[in-house]
């Protein structure tokens, strides 16, 4: 019932936190969520990682940095508990990602960053910026504070493995992010692990990384191919 799937629930993710395995969510952002709307479905967001958990043996544990807790998140969360409606198997903290993860650990996850990320390194500390589409009109916003910070950044290698339908936002929610996370932590490939993104999305799907251009020509000149009027 209910209450058995959050006691499994919050019992894994406890064990998470006793290992040191977190994602962070960035809330530094709370003056471009103004409207409440943004605020709400942010909110939303953040509950709905903990939706379908049940299915991953080790769901790194969630903390929200750089948290206001006067802030209009805290507000939501607040007036949801009063109605018996929030989630609360997570940590909320003023503190910044600096002051609670060694600066080396860190990867900031940005659709702006010029690195494209290859694989899930277990040996890191994600963050994700608690940033909802539509509310910052593409603003490299991310990419901005981790360049501001000194830290890693990368981007999820989308484009390698999907096309996106034609009017369709490439900008992920936060609970897809985190499923994305959750599945590659688990061992499953990019393919699978894109799975979380909707369909309604998606034009087509890849089994396969699609390589550039440059990239083409790299792969076969290692590989020893030779255009033939270069023999």
């Amino acid at each position: 019932g209910g209450q058995t799937d959050r006691w499994i629930r919050d019992n894994k993710l406890m064990v998470q936190a006793r290992l040191g395995e977190y994602l962070l969510v960035d809330c530094g952002f709370e003056v471009e969520h103004a409207r409440s709307k943004y605020v709400s479905k942010l909110v939303d967001q953040i509950e709905f990682f903990f939706a379908n958990i049940q299915r991953y043996h080790s769901p790194s544990f969630v903390t929200l940095c750089n948290f206001a807790t006067d802030g209009q998140i805290q507000h939501e969360f607040a007036r949801r508990r009063s109605q018996n409606r929030a989630v609360s198997c997570f940590e909320t903290t003023e503190a910044s990602y600096l002051d609670l993860v060694d600066r080396q650990k860190l990867i900031y996850l940005s659709p702006h960053s010029q690195y494209e990320m290859s694989e899930y390194d277990h040996n890191a500390v994600y963050i994700i910026g608690a940033i909802v589409d539509g509310s910052v009109g593409g603003r490299p916003l991310t990419l901005a504070k981790a360049k501001r910070d000194n830290l890693k950044h990368q981007r999820l290698p989308l484009e390698r493995y999907l096309k996106f339908g034609g009017n369709a936002s490439r900008t992920l929610s936060l609970d897809k992010i985190y499923f994305i996370l959750m599945a590659l932590k688990h061992g499953q490939s990019w393919t699978e692990a894109f799975q979380a993104i909707p369909d309604r999305k998606v034009a087509e799907r890849f089994n396969q990384p699609r390589l550039g251009k440059n990239e083409s020509e790299r792969w076969g000149k290692w590989a020893g191919i030779r255009n033939r009027t270069d023999q």
